[in-house]
């Protein structure tokens, strides 16, 4: 084998272990929602810096006092540090010990910095009663496709969550500045759910705790 045919196949084979599909959507969206934030979080830290010198100049402009410097620094340094905003935010919204995580598939690892416990289809409670059918009536490799497409549709779910949680910082910036509808309650009515929808399965598994609670009353 030639040295051109050696790289065109090691090429081919680093291919064909990409992701495909919604898989590869959820994945690879996380990541560049992701450094879109960290992006974000420097364009508002920039506005930051340039709302305080125009409030040196004119301290009576109600669009650069020094609350709104300070909102838009605070968004800015939620930006900066994502990872550790979206697992404070999950942590105060579904009480959760386990922290937020999210896997990707093709290097087995998880994005996040944080050593969260991930969601296993295999093993979740939210998905006993579909498994236990499954392996009642099907067979195991039906139970493995649906392990696999339950995974992926609470990754679908944390890439939207993650979207929504970034815009709502980033919307801190018009808030702050009295521009558009946005209002603080909109911005923190955006942050707890978004924080709901990343934080998927241990939403499902508290809502689920819940409603057993109540109907064993």
């Amino acid at each position: 084998m030639s040295a051109t045919e050696a790289v065109t196949e090691e090429v081919t084979e680093g291919f064909s272990t990409q992701l495909t599909g919604f898989d590869a959507i959820a994945t690879y969206g996380y990541e560049l929602t992701y450094y879109v934030g960290l992006v974000l979080g420097i364009v508002l830290f920039l506005h930051g810096i340039k709302k305080l010198t125009l409030y040196a100049k004119n301290p009576n402009d109600p669009r650069n006092s020094l609350g709104s410097v300070l909102a838009v620094m605070i968004g800015a340094s939620l930006l900066f540090g994502l990872q550790s905003s979206i697992n404070m935010a999950v942590s105060t919204v579904n009480s959760s010990t386990t922290g937020h995580c999210f896997v990707n598939e093709e290097t087995g690892n998880s994005i996040n910095k944080h050593d969260a416990e991930c969601f296993d289809a295999s093993n979740s409670e939210i998905t006993k009663d579909m498994r236990d059918l499954i392996e009642e009536k099907g067979t195991g490799q039906s139970l493995e496709i649906f392990n696999k497409k339950a995974a992926t549709f609470f990754k679908i779910m944390q890439l939207v969550g993650l979207v929504y949680f970034v815009k709502a910082i980033f919307l801190l910036k018009s808030a702050a500045e009295g521009t558009g509808n946005t209002t603080y309650g909109q911005i923190l009515t955006m942050l707890i759910a978004s924080s709901l929808v990343i934080d998927m399965p241990n939403t499902m598994q508290m809502l689920i705790s819940t409603a057993k609670e109540i109907t064993a009353l």
